[in-house]
């Protein structure tokens, strides 16, 4: 029987300040857009683990692979510290594959992320 377990936080409001500024973009006449400098940048990310080695925990009760959600939101929160990125895709891309460098155990996993707002 094939079988893949997934779990994962959702929720985490994370906010970075003086990320690279993003510059350089091709205007297009539909949008004044033209870059942002990233001082403060807020979103709030999910990430989805994927994997069988976590079937254990709940046949053998054996939890030592799992990673605990609320040391996700933390980890969420560390990497995004360090990262420097001009975008939010690269942003997501830094936490992700720091998850994957420090849990390799881990299969593969899904980061998703919705913007903060500005001007509220």
């Amino acid at each position: 029987m094939d079988y893949e377990i997934q779990y994962g936080k959702a929720d985490v409001k994370v906010y970075r300040t003086h990320g690279s500024p993003l510059e350089g973009v091709t205007a297009i006449p539909e949008s004044p857009f033209a870059g942002r400098d990233n001082t403060l940048m807020a979103a709030e990310l999910e990430v989805v683990v994927h994997g069988t080695v976590f079937m254990d925990a709940y046949t053998e009760g054996d939890n030592r692979l799992v990673v605990a959600t609320d040391t996700m939101k933390n980890f969420m929160h560390s990497a995004s510290l360090a990262c420097r990125a001009a975008t939010l895709e690269g942003w997501l891309h830094h936490v992700g594959a720091e998850f994957l460098r420090t849990y390799p155990h881990m299969e593969r996993l899904t980061m998703i992320a919705r913007p903060g707002r500005r001007g509220r």
